[in-house]
Parts: C-alpha cells; structure tokens; sequence
C-alpha cells in the first residue's frame, strides 16, 4: 500500500510502498489521535524519526555538514572575524568551499610569517 510523502511546491511525490501491516497500523494510530495537539505530537515524533534517515540517503554533497566541519568552520569564522552564511551550514559541498578558501587564508599568513628575514 502507497503511504505517500508529498511535497506540492517542489512537484515531489515519494511512494514508501509500506507493508500493508505497518500502514494499517499508522491509520489506527491516526485515529486514535482525535485531537490536533496529539496529532502534532505524532507527526513530530516521526518527524524526528524520519528526516534524519532522509539526510542519510541524500548524495554527499547535499548531506548537511558534519560536526567537526562545523567546529572548524566556527573556529576560522573566530579567528577571521567572519559570519557563517546560512548556506554554509546546509550542505557539505558548500561547507567544503567555504572551509577551503578560509583556511587558505590562515595558512597563508602563517607561511608569509614564517618567511620573513631575520634582523641584523
């Protein structure tokens, strides 16, 4: 049986084909939940369940970043004095760029630091 993820902005439609079992089972849930405060626990509870397997199946490059390129991204932003764009935050590939060309710019100074000539 369809249960179906949907949505209309993006013309996506996503079949999970279920088992009948487990899409029964989600209907009589459904129905248990008369109210809207309950229903929207519900729905919060998958969404918390769901939207981190979504992620995981995404490309690598859509995938959001991982932690240690946050930290790393935090730290060069500090010593740059520089705000992290919210697209940054999104995507690895985006992460990626932006951790590149930032730390360039730190171990560049560092390299001209390094090079300078001793005083007589």
């Amino acid at each position: 049986m369809a249960l179906l993820l949907i949505d209309p902005d993006y013309d996506l439609l996503l079949d999970l084909d279920a088992p009948v079992g487990v899409l029964e089972s989600v209907q009589e849930q459904w129905l248990r939940l008369a109210h809207e405060p309950e229903r929207e626990e519900f729905a919060a509870r998958i969404a918390a369940r769901l939207l981190p397997v979504l992620a995981d199946c995404l490309d690598w490059d859509l995938k959001p970043p991982t932690s240690a390129q946050v930290s790393y991204a935090v730290s060069l932003a500090r010593k740059l004095n520089l705000e992290i764009p919210a697209k940054v935050l999104q995507r690895r590939s985006d992460m990626g760029v932006f951790l590149d060309a930032n730390a360039n710019l730190i171990l560049g100074s560092k390299r001209t630091r390094g090079r300078r000539k001793p005083t007589k």
